[in-house]
């Protein structure tokens, strides 16, 4: 499967808003080279306004706000530099196309793909392709360059650089987890195949494990498969067959849904035995999710989830039962093979500044002290952080000047094996303090068991899970073809999705055979689908 991905930007029509520049102290023009450099303390203090997200700020030092903390103090202190809050909203997508909409926008926002077209689409944004370059930090660079894929490309329109993407980091897909104590009830050993899985799913619902008459093997959500890094989304079955649902895939040199391949269909058939055997939960496609979350606690085997479900629906299983545990696995379509899943859209959001503002490289250095003040990375960060906060004391990531969240690829790998090996030499100077307590809280798991369930989500989420998921030698991870939006999509695409999810549950629930899988096909690609597709080819042909 070729790794290239292609996201719709619109064209960016050009219509010059003249906006009042919000700048404070002395005024710099965009044209002085001399200010164009990472870090640099400015004469006079340079000021610049941002709409953001409403936040709880308990998580801050007492009297500290979104505006006025420590990190905003170290900005301040470091370059000169003041973020000043414009608005907070609840609705923050909201709130962003209002201010879209009458051209009266911050000079700074962190947004989704759909305001950056429409900010862009809009002429109301800047081209940041000086300013990155020039004054955006290694550091920042590194982070960005750390992919498999040009991060940078998808902030341009145009050739213009009019957002800095926060790319998606790696090893988050959904993995298969197995109730470890229900296995040792049953003297089974771990599955190394799907059959295997499919074996012991059965296993668990005939010998009644739950206890209660009403075990579950496997528990699929009402969408099936397909949405990335979603709980009880069986893509960790099908993509070992090759089939992607609910994505767009590279197939014979052009680009195809995955949702109406032959592979899926297989799948499907597949699903439907195991439904009609009792594995599958009969009820699955009217569950609530608080429904799924009350089977995941005392009545369910196998769970299909990505690492941080131990902190939330997994969790409550360690509640209500000291004694259970669960284990992930890759589990791949043959024993060892390795196991298929595919990566995230490639970017999270988009840094974007207001286009007539002046000091376009004041947001890139303000970028670069809230990396260093969070991450540590500088000496007078370091000490700033420790006289202000206490040696190792970590500090919430949405309350830097400016949170665009560019983490290195391989962020979470690093993390899990940085806090693994920690936990097993006892030593802690390589962690970073944002892994402090990452680490206390797996030191008491090892220490006290399932005695105080948040520690053991911790332990499982970081050490077991992101060990499973980013572990590359049993994984193999594809990026898809096509992640944006196109034309027809606006208007056909609800419509496509929603026969997509009749279909899918009436094969698996037995209602409908198997060959209606080929009538869904022929009707898909009647009322839009293949109209969709063609326009798909055409922007990855760009």
């Amino acid at each position: 499967m070729k790794s290239k991905n292609k996201l719709v930007l619109g064209a960016l029509i050009c219509t010059g808003f003249l906006l009042t520049a919000c700048g404070g102290g002395k005024d710099v023009s965009k044209g002085n080279e001399s200010e164009y450099k990472p870090y640099g303390k400015y004469d006079d203090t340079v000021t610049f306004t941002m709409g953001k997200n409403q936040r709880d700020v308990s998580t801050l030092p007492k009297g500290q706000t979104q505006e006025d903390n420590f990190a905003s103090q170290y900005l301040l202190e470091e370059g000169n530099i003041k973020m000043k809050i414009d608005w907070e909203a609840a609705n923050f997508t909201q709130k962003v196309s209002l201010a879209t909409s009458t051209g009266e926008i911050p000079d700074v926002m962190i947004v989704g793909e759909d305001q950056f077209k429409e900010l862009a689409d809009n002429g109301l944004l800047q081209d940041l392709s000086k300013a990155y370059e020039k004054a955006a930090s290694d550091d920042i660079k590194e982070r960005m360059d750390s992919y498999d894929f040009d991060a940078l490309e998808y902030g341009k329109v145009d050739d213009q650089l009019l957002g800095i993407p926060a790319p998606y980091y790696y090893y988050e897909q959904t993995l298969t987890w197995i109730r470890k104590d229900w296995l040792d009830k049953v003297d089974a050993k771990l599955p190394t195949n799907l059959d295997e899985l499919y074996d012991l799913a059965k296993l668990f619902v005939e010998k009644d494990l739950a206890g209660n008459g009403k075990t579950v093997g496997i528990l699929p959500n009402d969408k099936v498969a397909g949405v990335f890094g979603e709980s009880y989304d069986l893509a960790p079955i099908f993509n070992q067959y090759n089939s992607y649902p609910r994505q767009w895939i590279e197939k014979d040199g052009k680009v195809e849904y995955g949702s109406i391949q032959p592979e899926t269909k297989d799948v499907l058939g597949k699903l439907s035995e195991l439904y009609k055997d009792g594995v599958i939960d009969k009820q699955f496609a009217v569950r609530t999710l608080e429904e799924r979350q009350g089977l995941v606690a005392d009545s369910l085997g196998i769970q299909f989830a990505p690492f941080w479900t131990t902190l939330t629906d997994m969790k409550e299983t360690i509640k209500s039962n000291p004694e259970a545990d669960w284990i992930p696995c890759a589990i791949p379509l043959k024993t060892g093979e390795k196991t298929q899943s595919f990566y995230a859209k490639p970017i999270i959001n988009y840094l974007v500044v207001r286009k007539d503002y002046e000091h376009p490289e004041a947001i890139m250095r303000a970028m670069n002290l809230s990396y260093d003040f969070r991450w540590s990375n500088t000496e007078e960060a370091r000490k700033f952080r420790d006289d202000k906060l206490g040696k190792g004391v970590d500090w919430p990531w949405g309350f830097v000047p400016v949170e665009l969240d560019v983490r290195f690829a391989k962020n979470n790998q690093d993390d899990s094996r940085a806090v693994a090996k920690a936990l097993e030499t006892g030593k802690t100077k390589d962690l970073s303090p944002r892994m402090i307590p990452t680490y206390e809280a797996g030191k008491k798991y090892l220490e006290k068991g399932t005695a105080d369930p948040d520690s053991w989500g911790t332990y499982k989420q970081y050490v077991e899970g992101l060990g499973i998921s980013s572990n590359e030698e049993i994984n193999e991870y594809h990026h898809m073809a096509f992640y944006g939006k196109t034309k027809g999509m606006k208007t056909k695409w609800a419509n496509l999705e929603k026969i997509e999810d009749e279909t899918f549950l009436k094969i698996i629930t037995g209602e409908k055979s198997l060959d209606e899988f080929d009538k869904f096909v022929k009707q898909w690609k009647s009322i839009g689908g293949t109209d969709i597709t063609e326009e798909v080819n055409k922007e990855v042909s760009k």
